[in-house]
């Protein structure tokens, strides 16, 4: 039987060092986990950081990678933006 995978977006400003601490992760649907990976540098993002400010961010390029595993697979789309 195939499991669906889970899937989650990573968000790096690109003006700051790229660590976990100046990530925004999201877990998204299947939908707009390819419209992410589908085409880089013409995609906008509106994301809310931690403090709840919303930021309008520019995709500049997009890496996948899946974590597969007998319980569940997650299927990953790490995303540099700059901030508009």
């Amino acid at each position: 039987m195939l499991i669906e995978p889970i899937y989650y977006a990573v968000f790096y400003n690109t003006a700051k060092p790229k660590h976990i601490g100046n990530a925004i992760n999201k877990r998204i649907d299947k939908r707009t986990y390819h419209n992410l990976v589908d085409d880089a540098g013409t995609k906008t993002v509106e994301l809310k950081n931690t403090a709840g400010i919303v930021t309008n961010y520019k995709i500049i390029s997009v890496a996948t990678f899946l974590i597969r595993n007998t319980v569940d697979n997650h299927l990953f789309a790490i995303c540099d933006c700059e901030k508009i």
